[in-house]
């Protein structure tokens, strides 16, 4: 669609009857992967994409245990990797090597781990669950900020993001670890539509304000991350 630069472009997405409407993808601005309508401000060439599905016809994507990537199908029970049309459920083991998932739904519970994004490496994870993430047992989820397209994204504005359009839910011992980007003290941006934290489980944040990075420019001299 041409558009002059700074023009505002709304897109909506009505599915046909049967199908029903997930998320974008590609060039969505981080926190409105699930936004419908979507306004879009005209900067440079972007790609698009909605993605929908048939009602009823997720599939059960499970992680087989063991350390490895998410971008691995050897370690799915599916010899495939998860789209935004399927649900996931990891109960064991590490599950590393991804920076932007989306899925229908994602379940973490016995002692998994799930890595989105790496603490200072120099990307942002992004996270977008269309349904309900549900972390119980002693499982993990870790979500890393970082830069988004070289901008210095701030605390305010965030430079991570976990999207939840259903229940985000943690129970028993189970721990969220959002960790700020330590250079531009962006923080992890987590919105749900009903958020449940039990009282032995937690939040834990990481990386709050930043820490000495003297070779950068501009610089950040502030007392080490803590």
């Amino acid at each position: 669609v041409p558009m002059a630069p700074g023009e505002v472009t709304t897109f909506r997405v009505i599915p046909d009857a049967g199908y029903e409407f997930l998320c974008w993808d590609g060039d969505v601005e981080p926190g409105k992967m699930m936004t419908n309508p979507l306004a879009i401000v005209a900067k440079g060439v972007r790609t698009i994409k909605p993605i929908g599905r048939q009602v009823g016809a997720s599939q059960v994507f499970t992680w087989n245990g063991g350390e490895g990537e998410w971008t691995d199908p050897a370690m799915w029970n599916r010899s495939a990797v998860p789209t935004a049309a399927d649900s996931v459920v990891i109960d064991s083991g590490v599950c590393t090597g991804v920076v932007r998932a989306i899925v229908s739904s994602l379940t973490l519970f016995g002692n998994a781990k799930l890595h989105i994004a790496e603490r200072n490496a120099g990307d942002y994870g992004n996270l977008t669950v269309v349904g309900n993430l549900t972390l119980s047992g002693s499982a993990e989820l870790d979500v890393s900020a970082g830069p988004i397209d070289g901008d210095k994204y701030t605390l305010a504005t965030g430079c991570g993001f976990v999207t939840v359009g259903g229940t985000f839910e943690i129970k028993d011992t189970a721990k969220f670890a959002p960790c700020c980007d330590q250079y531009t003290g962006g923080g992890v941006v987590t919105t749900a539509g009903r958020f449940v934290l039990e009282r032995t489980a937690s939040v834990e944040a990481i990386s709050l304000g930043y820490a000495r990075f003297e070779d950068n420019d501009p610089q950040t001299l502030a007392p080490g991350a803590g």
